[in-house]
């Protein structure tokens, strides 16, 4: 019975995260209106957790409100104002609904963290389908995504040599939240004692980090912030990690990954866009060793300007910078800037700072609380981290700070956190209590504990 609810969560996380609304069934739609009966039905449940989100909540609206009133095009549901606000409708509320149903189906928060595992192989066999026919991947985007010809017109880069796995966001926010799956499956295996399950993280490992060279090179961001933090990962978890297990997946990734490379002729279009990924890599290195700015850092530099006019820098002028404009810009700090000016990007900022210090509070509390598996507390901290600094680093290459497959993520993980908050320290007169129950989401050890909500008014 367990498993028949594992695969429905899996279901519920892989169209929330990836804002899949697939025809004829409309399964974004299905899912937000699902949210909204549970928000009415379990109203004193998302209304304490919407308390401890109420700072990011307000800031939202705000965002929100400052961008329609800044804003010189037309309202549609591509706007910054109305993004802003589907994060609320399209993210909070069915994170909300999917972290009750994974607390009310007892799933541990190591069922959750395999359900992201599986959401990424999913994607990576969707991939593998698309690369096998090219007709297959035009029936899936178009078909069930409903996504229009203009983006698949023959010749455009989604439609030759990116664009693989289902999703709207291919050259940007899907791979970067392939790079925090395959960061999760690393944490996972060195923290791993049983070899099936060390091959399962191997195998979702390396699926993740090719859907990540199909498509864009932003993926890589949050392995590179994970190998910044290694070394004290490392310290702070020795007597945790599996050392053969880590060696040999270091002696792979810098020693046979880069021979097997070295020694491929065959210039498909798997390795042409390994190709890519690994010029994106010498470009990394040129700029960390010698300062210089070479292939994407180049084309960043020239995208890196700002207002000469005061009140452009402090209010912005309403307009965004799309390809062709006369500013135009990759960089998302700079297209914020000249949209809404300082006002504008303080708030958007200060929104996703603030969902960033909720999640990394709640996760360290995790790690120090006298209730909390080896799992949580070995794993969720760093995987908080290396978010929140991929996060803010991304902005440089486009506007992460919107809603997307990365936001919406963010805010998964935030819901995550906050049931486990509220099951940990109920308030008085409060719709929710603790029970001692074996196989509780809120907890992974042997002393767990499970919400249930009262039904009788308080």
């Amino acid at each position: 019975m367990k498993y028949r609810y594992f695969v429905v969560l899996t279901s519920l996380i892989f169209v929330c995260i990836y804002g899949l609304n697939i025809r004829p069934f409309y399964t974004l739609y299905a899912l937000v209106f699902a949210s909204l009966v549970f928000a009415f039905l379990k109203h004193r449940v998302v209304l304490k957790a919407l308390k401890i989100i109420k700072i990011p909540l307000i800031l939202l609206v705000l965002t929100s409100l400052y961008a329609l009133f800044v804003d010189v095009e037309y309202f549609n549901s591509n706007s910054y104002a109305a993004l802003f606000l589907r994060i609320i409708v399209e993210a909070i509320l069915p994170s909300l609904f999917i972290a009750y149903m994974a607390r009310h189906w007892n799933m541990s928060l190591m069922d959750v963290l395999n359900s992201l595992v599986l959401c990424g192989v999913v994607q990576f066999l969707i991939a593998l389908l698309m690369l096998s026919d090219f007709n297959v991947k035009m029936y899936l985007l178009h078909e069930l995504l409903g996504m229009s010809y203009d983006k698949l017109v023959l010749g455009s880069p989604i439609a030759l040599y990116r664009g693989f796995g289902l999703s709207i966001n291919h050259l940007y926010a899907f791979a970067f939240v392939q790079g925090i799956l395959a960061v999760l499956c690393l944490l996972l295996l060195i923290h791993s004692t049983k070899m099936v399950h060390k091959a399962w993280y191997v195998f979702a490992f390396v699926g993740n980090l090719a859907l990540i060279v199909l498509n864009a090179r932003i993926g890589f961001l949050p392995l590179g912030v994970l190998a910044a933090i290694l070394p004290v990962i490392i310290i702070f978890r020795w007597r945790m990690i599996n050392k053969k297990l880590l060696l040999t997946g270091v002696f792979f990734m810098f020693v046979v990954a880069p021979a097997i490379v070295g020694e491929s002729e065959n210039q498909t279009g798997f390795s042409k866009a390994l190709n890519r990924a690994l010029e994106g890599l010498e470009d990394s290195t040129n700029a960390i060793s010698s300062g210089e700015s070479t292939g994407a850092y180049a084309m960043l530099a020239r995208h890196f300007h700002f207002p000469d006019d005061e009140m452009i820098w402090l209010f912005g002028e309403g307009h965004r910078l799309y390809p062709g404009s006369k500013y135009y810009s990759d960089v998302g700090y700079v297209r914020f800037t000249y949209f809404g000016g300082v006002s504008f990007s303080f708030l958007a900022y200060m929104t996703f700072a603030v969902f960033s210090s909720i999640l990394l509070v709640l996760s360290i509390r995790g790690k120090i609380s006298m209730h909390v598996s080896r799992i949580e507390g070995g794993i969720m901290p760093w995987l908080m981290v290396v978010f929140v600094v991929s996060l803010f680093v991304a902005h440089f290459k486009g506007e992460i700070f919107l809603l997307n497959d990365a936001t919406r993520l963010l805010v998964f993980f935030v819901m995550l956190f906050v049931f486990r908050f509220l099951a940990e320290f109920p308030r008085s007169k409060s719709a929710i209590r603790l029970l001692p129950y074996e196989g509780s989401f809120v907890d992974g050890s042997k002393k767990l504990l499970r919400v249930e909500v009262k039904t009788e008014a308080v």
